[in-house]
């Protein structure tokens, strides 16, 4: 019997970290839109359906010590290098199962009932009775007043898209092979035909776009996303329909700022999209507007909502955190493939208000940049940098527990010794932070005592990227590497680390 079931489970996949996966964002959200969610800042349990290599869930169990994490995924590979990390970080509230979704659903594993369960993509990517068996576990699992995250290939903005990956799985099926050489060979197939005046090509530009871009794209990434024979798109209704057998009632995409339909949509969009009464269908009317290939939902079972006293309360005690920003980055958010101008007084009134701590909406609400304005402009302030990523959210009540966190940030900073792989470090805020490779370098030497210092740490840091091939940008001749490699680490010592310990990255 093939355990894989057509699935890509060769090659592993991508270490990557997916902030809507986070239990304090999927509750914030809930909160935004108007619903009680879990209280995050109190003991919980969270599943995560898939993991892959495990990162998200890893990061979230650090930054939520109080919590119980569960987890399956049903190659061996990835549940042994999870059980790893985790393992080097000491963190004892994490569960990892080797099991298939149909075992997961079953009754026989002794497993509780959840707050949060989290599906990131799988969802696309297994065949119809899987999608039953995740159905199944979500019915059975999941506590009134629960979330679940999950993020699928959308439609119809995948539409012109999945030609491409109907040629990938079938040129796959016809040369049996390693998924790597498999790739490989169909990018070939595709390229020659959009050199060779192929019509789909030319009718379909974004098709064009989308091959281009496989040349800095994961050949990983791309086994999982292109090579399985079950891959399937799907309308958000088809989805709402799915989980609806389950109870679950959709609240909203994983975003913080689709709430504000003016900022996505023109005058007449939006006159249209109010004339349609029923709440699935203009949702799904929303996706032919923004034509988005991708998309992330947040769904709850038995969502109650707050009294608007409640409500308001609520908000004004959430709070966020500063992350790192550059310069060029302050003032715009990405929306939905949408780019989105802050005003730089409100901007910059926040930036200054965070730059000595958390900062609640209501303390927000009292600075003379938002006298006239009510709570309404700086919720929308502040929802736009969550979205753009430039702050972190921090629930009410919560405090920052760092110990787990820095046990992880320890491990995977270690790791960035031998491999580039694991790039996301843990907040105690409840997130996970990006970092890139010299960080994690620098991170690590200075966890080991090395003085903070870029004299002191550039040659560690240049030996290591020399023995690991890593190329730094602009680099040429011997001695100016070494020099780009010095400024490079003065950054990390002068930006990152202010950023790290407003975050609590770092004891």
């Amino acid at each position: 019997m093939d355990w894989t079931q057509g699935y890509a489970s060769g090659t592993p996949y991508t270490s990557g970290h997916y902030r809507e996966q986070s239990p304090s964002f999927l509750a914030y959200l809930c909160a935004l839109h108007g619903y009680t969610p879990p209280d995050a800042s109190a003991p919980f349990s969270y599943c995560e359906l898939g993991f892959g290599r495990g990162l998200t869930l890893l990061v979230q169990a650090a930054a939520h010590p109080h919590a119980q994490f569960y987890g399956n995924d049903f190659n061996p590979g990835h549940v042994a290098e999870a059980q790893q990390l985790a393992r080097a970080a000491q963190l004892d509230n994490v569960h990892l199962f080797e099991h298939d979704f149909a075992t997961m659903a079953q009754a026989e594993l002794g497993l509780p009932q959840f707050d949060f369960i989290t599906l990131h993509g799988i969802y696309s990517w297994v065949n119809a009775e899987n999608r039953q068996h995740l159905q199944r576990f979500i019915q059975r699992f999941l506590k009134p007043g629960g979330i679940v995250y999950i993020s699928y290939n959308a439609l119809p903005g995948w539409s012109g898209m999945a030609p491409l990956q109907h040629l990938f799985a079938r040129y796959a099926e016809a040369n049996p092979g390693p998924a790597e050489r498999q790739v490989a060979g169909a990018r070939q197939l595709l390229e020659a035909l959009a050199e060779h005046d192929s019509a789909y090509f030319k009718d379909q530009p974004g098709a064009a776009r989308r091959l281009a871009s496989f040349n800095q794209t994961s050949v990983n990434y791309l086994v999982h996303e292109y090579l399985h024979p079950h891959w399937r798109a799907f309308y958000f209704d088809q989805v709402a329909a799915a989980l609806g057998s389950a109870k679950l009632q959709f609240v909203t995409r994983a975003s913080a700022a689709t709430i504000y339909e003016n900022l996505l949509f023109t005058p007449p969009q939006l006159a249209m999209l109010a004339g349609i009464a029923d709440p699935i269908l203009r949702e799904t009317v929303r996706d032919y507007v923004l034509n988005i290939g991708f998309r992330g939902d947040v769904y709850m079972r038995g969502a109650v909502r707050m009294a608007p006293a409640a409500h308001l309360a609520w908000l004004k005690s959430f709070a966020v955190v500063a992350r790192e920003v550059k310069p060029e980055q302050r003032y715009t958010t990405r929306v939905l493939g949408r780019e989105m101008q802050g005003k730089r007084e409100h901007f910059d009134a926040v930036y200054q208000a965070l730059a000595t701590g958390p900062q609640t909406l209501a303390a927000l609400c009292s600075l003379p940049a938002f006298a006239h304005s009510a709570h309404v402009v700086p919720l929308q302030v502040m929802n736009l940098m969550i979205e753009g990523g430039h702050v972190l959210p921090v629930l009410p009540g919560w405090v920052a527990d760092g110990s787990a966190a820095w046990r992880l940030n320890r491990a995977v900073a270690a790791r960035a010794q031998t491999s580039d792989e694991w790039q996301y470090l843990a907040s105690p805020y409840g997130s996970g932070v990006h970092s890139h490779l010299i960080e994690r370098l620098v991170l690590h030497a200075l966890l080991q005592g090395m003085a903070p210092s870029a004299a002191a740490i550039a040659p560690w840091v240049g030996q290591r990227l020399g023995e690991l091939r890593a190329q730094i940008p602009g680099a040429g001749v011997a001695g100016e590497h070494q020099a780009l490699v010095q400024s490079a680490v003065a950054d990390v010592l002068n930006q990152s680390l202010p950023a790290w310990r407003r975050l609590h990255l770092l004891p």
